[in-house]
Formats: C-alpha cells, sequence, structure tokens
C-alpha cells in the first residue's frame, strides 16, 4: 500500500543518515559515502536532491576536518574532490538564473551562487595548510 511506500522511503531515508554517520565517526569516511551514493537517485519526494546533497557534503566535510586536523593534506584534497563542483554547500545546483523546482516551487538565482562544494572544501584545506606551516 502507498503507507507502506512512505514508510519504507522514510526508513531508507533514516537508515542512510544513521548508518553513514556512524562510519564517519568512526573514521570510515569512505564507507560512509559508499552507504549514501547507494541511495543516489531515491524517491525525491522524500528525500529531495539539496537535501541528500547536503548531507554527503556533511560527510565529505567531516572526512576533509579530520584529515586537516592530522596534517593530512593529500587525502583531505581527495576527499574534496568527492564533492560536486556544480552544486553549492546548500545543496542546490548553481545556476544564473532563477529555475522552479520538481516540486514547483519558483527559486530565485540567489539561492544558487557559489562557491561549490568542492571550492569551499578546497578553501578550507588551503587554509589549514598556511595555518598548520
Amino acid at each position: 500500500s502507498f503507507g507502506n511506500a512512505i514508510e519504507e522511503a522514510e526508513d531508507t531515508k533514516n537508515i542512510t543518515i544513521a548508518e553513514s554517520k556512524f562510519w564517519a565517526d568512526k573514521g570510515d569516511i569512505d564507507k560512509a559515502l559508499t552507504i549514501i551514493d547507494e541511495t543516489w537517485g531515491f524517491d525525491d519526494f522524500y528525500w529531495p536532491e539539496a537535501d541528500w546533497q547536503a548531507w554527503k557534503y556533511n560527510i565529505i566535510d567531516k572526512g576533509v576536518s579530520t584529515c586537516c586536523e592530522k596534517n593530512e593534506f593529500k587525502q583531505a584534497k581527495i576527499y574534496a574532490l568527492k564533492a560536486a563542483d556544480d552544486i553549492n554547500v546548500d545543496g542546490n545546483k548553481i545556476r544564473e538564473t532563477g529555475w522552479t523546482d520538481a516540486r514547483h516551487v519558483t527559486h530565485s538565482a540567489d539561492e544558487a551562487k557559489g562557491p561549490s562544494m568542492r571550492e569551499a572544501l578546497l578553501k578550507k584545506i588551503s587554509v589549514y595548510e598556511k595555518l598548520l606551516k
């Protein structure tokens, strides 16, 4: 039934978040990202892409920060490269003009400005490198 589908979708989202957070907290960022990536293209109604992207960014950011604190800048950059270069830190695709999303909500171009997730992380890494040299 429809109710079961909603519950299953919510369960999948919640389990993905909990499991990826568990592995990220243990320091296994790659495993956490694999778990998140398995739900790519998941029903957008239950887990809007912007929210999914923002959660993935949160996990990558955690990996970048942990590496930077250990002076492991090369690994931090490898994680940063896994972040989207066309989506900002709010999870929105970077666009020059306004747009209407799948829910028929109109957004202004202001909501979709950069920097991209990748740019933001690479900048963070370079700040760490300067401070810790």
